[in-house]
């Protein structure tokens, strides 16, 4: 689960760079006792910094988080959380304010449950009309609810691009 683009945008480009960085979702499917893996694209929404549960890596899985940005130019401008259900195709949103920019989001799993979306997904988010940041902490089974709680930060914390969450011990 995660983008498909033919190059990679934000001045990294290892060929001709593409006319905008709005890249579809694709799903690939790997067969170890065949040898083959099969790719679909998923959705034409675009989609960037894509995130599953940490603990079905390699493994099959349902559920996919990623981000949407304001300007298909690639400004780094993420402003929508995106649940995708592989399986039935639904997808969910959540959409912070117009001011608010955020990062990937971090899946940190429910140590209390085993459900692939029983955790939280946590990002750093910007407001550039306060010059402050919050860590946002959204519950992974309902992102349309939108944050569960937000931590203000003493300082403005730069855009970051990718996020882990690890647990104590």
């Amino acid at each position: 689960f995660g983008p498909r683009m033919p190059a990679m945008p934000g001045g990294f480009e290892f060929q001709e760079p593409q006319a905008t960085a709005d890249p579809p979702l694709w799903t690939w499917r790997v067969d170890l006792a065949a040898g083959t893996v099969t790719d679909e694209q998923l959705v034409d929404a675009a989609g960037e910094f894509s995130r599953i549960d940490d603990r079905r890596a390699g493994r099959r899985h349902r559920y996919g988080y990623c981000l949407r940005q304001r300007d298909p130019q690639f400004d780094f401008s993420f402003f929508t959380l995106t649940k995708h259900d592989i399986d039935s195709g639904e997808v969910r949103t959540f959409t912070y304010a117009e001011s608010e920019t955020c990062g990937e989001h971090a899946f940190a799993p429910d140590p209390d449950r085993s459900g692939e979306d029983d955790g939280w997904l946590l990002s750093l988010v910007t407001d550039a009309a306060t010059a402050s940041s919050d860590l946002v902490v959204i519950d992974a089974r309902d992102i349309e609810a939108g944050p569960i709680a937000r931590v203000h930060l003493p300082r403005r914390v730069p855009l970051g691009f990718h996020a882990n969450s690890l647990a104590d011990g």
